[in-house]
């Protein structure tokens, strides 16, 4: 299965998201801010990150 983390600040379109790609069998990580999510990566090595510029 592949992994995805959402970088995302706003709370409804995290969960948004998170609800989405978890409906298409998808694993989710998320995080709050660019700090979390690069910790998040480092650590998890997911297949795609969506990230908010």
């Amino acid at each position: 299965m592949n992994t995805i983390l959402i970088i995302e600040d706003e709370v409804q379109i995290r969960n948004n998201l998170r609800q989405i790609l978890h409906l298409s069998d998808f694993d989710t990580l998320v995080a709050e801010n660019g700090l979390q999510g690069l910790e998040l990566a480092k650590d998890k090595h997911p297949d795609l990150i969506i990230c908010e510029v």
